[in-house]
């Protein structure tokens, strides 16, 4: 059971740096241009 946990919690931890890597190259451009904009 433990195992299990240990893997599934390591899918989501890979899961969320993938995502906050796409988040951080997508949107911080955008971010940015908009603040510069704003």
């Amino acid at each position: 059971v433990l195992n299990k946990v240990i893997t599934v919690y390591a899918a989501l931890c890979c899961e969320v740096k993938k995502l906050k890597y796409e988040a951080e190259t997508k949107f911080y451009n955008g971010l940015l241009f908009y603040g510069e904009g704003g």
